[in-house]
């Protein structure tokens, strides 16, 4: 099975926790731009355990960075309100006749 890296065509052959800072950007800014030849505006963010078991991240974008911005806060707000409306279906309960005539 190959590895991360490797499906994506960075060719390292190493695991995410096995690469340094470095390695990692030259994948995201690699990646950064090719999708910025097909889109306006691009943003990349994405998280990774280091060697010490801590959540890091890390994120690269290009094009117009207004734009970028309100997709990555439509994206979190979307997901906010699908969990809200989640919370609240799982609390109502139907009427005992909701099936009735």
């Amino acid at each position: 099975m190959r590895t991360f890296p490797e499906r994506f065509g960075s060719g390292t052959g190493l695991r995410g926790i096995d690469m340094t800072d470095t390695q990692r950007i030259e994948i995201l800014e690699k990646h950064v731009n090719a999708l910025a030849e097909i889109y306006d505006a691009v943003q990349v963010v994405g998280t990774f355990l280091d060697a010490d078991g801590r959540t890091r991240g890390q994120k690269r974008g290009s094009g117009n960075w207004y734009a970028r911005r309100a997709l990555c806060q439509e994206f979190i707000e979307q997901a906010q309100a699908n969990d809200l409306a989640d919370e609240i279906a799982r609390k109502l309960e139907p009427p005992e006749d909701w099936k009735s005539e």
